[in-house]
């Protein structure tokens, strides 16, 4: 009996100290599949896509735990927070295919990607590191255009864009300030507007790359939270995007056209000199707007764009 009984201890002790010589790996293998989380930068998160119009697909990564908001709703971009729209949301890691409107959509893991496609077309297909939660995408071959004012122009494909606003950010005594904004058009049919976080483009190689700054105002890069536009028609790409950052009280330095400063204007009835050679000027910039309105050069009901930010 008792030699039995030592048996049965050595077999057991066998079987512990087997499990202690199991590799790392194969343990945390076994953690994980026991309870398997979405994680990204070190965080678990939960993944949400919605289809907020037929051309519109938001995508966010937050925290599972509540952070406090670094963009409160005053200084944000948006016009509002959410919207509503079909929608799914994953907390585990797996693959799955699904419809959202107009959008199929597919989930893979290690790493996490997402292809999104529209009436059979791929819009986009992203891939998301989950170290450091930088996102790459598809570029296609037809011309980037986007980022907002200033920079390399036009095309943006072949640059490193660090989103720096200010005179110092690209070039000041020929291209003037620069007013950086995540806003990225393929010129093939898409658009991508990077709402948080913070950080820098890089279109260089075949893939784009957005890699979050760690100095960014939040100091972190989640939430990931990002709107992929699908559309061949120019003009819904640019109304779904103010259709969720909304619509200038002014109207755009660009819809001027050609601007001349008034230094150079000897008085209001003699041209500059570019107009005596044939260049055509939309706007001179002069104190005295009676003086456009009567050239019907541009005009906008001053009053109500005052009252519209009142």
């Amino acid at each position: 009996m008792s030699r039995q009984l030592s048996r049965r201890k050595v077999l057991k002790s066998l079987v512990f100290a087997g499990a202690s010589v199991l590799p790392a790996p194969i343990l945390s293998a076994r953690g994980r599949f026991q309870d398997p989380k979405l994680g990204l930068a070190g965080k678990p998160v939960k993944l949400t896509i919605t289809a907020i119009s037929a051309h519109t697909l938001r995508i966010n990564l937050s925290p599972i735990e509540s952070q406090p908001d670094a963009f409160p709703a005053a200084n944000d971009s948006l016009i509002q927070p959410d919207w509503a729209g079909p929608q799914r949301q994953f907390k585990q890691p797996e693959p799955n295919s699904f419809q959202l409107g107009n959008f199929a959509i597919k989930v893979g893991t290690d790493p996490l990607s997402l292809e999104v496609l529209n009436n059979q077309r791929t819009v986009q297909h992203f891939t998301i590191d989950s170290k450091t939660a930088a996102l790459s995408f598809r570029i296609g071959e037809s011309p980037l255009l986007g980022f907002g004012e200033g920079g390399p122009q036009f095309d943006r494909r072949g640059i490193t864009d660090q989103m720096r606003s200010g005179q110092g950010g690209y070039r000041l005594r020929t291209h003037g300030g620069r007013v950086p904004i995540p806003w990225l058009i393929g010129t093939d049919g898409w658009a991508l507007y990077v709402h948080q976080p913070e950080g820098t483009f890089d279109l260089t190689g075949d893939k784009g790359l957005f890699v979050p700054q760690s100095n960014n105002r939040s100091n972190r890069q989640l939430p990931l939270d990002l709107f992929l536009i699908s559309s061949p028609d120019p003009a819904t790409i640019i109304g779904e995007f103010s259709r969720l950052t909304g619509l200038p009280e002014m109207p755009p330095l660009w819809s001027f056209g050609y601007l001349q400063s008034h230094r150079t204007q000897l008085s209001p009835f003699r041209s500059p000199a570019g107009l005596k050679v044939g260049l055509k000027c939309q706007l001179i910039k002069l104190p005295d707007s009676a003086f456009l309105q009567s050239r019907r050069i541009h005009s906008y009901d001053m009053g109500r764009a005052l009252a519209s930010i009142a």
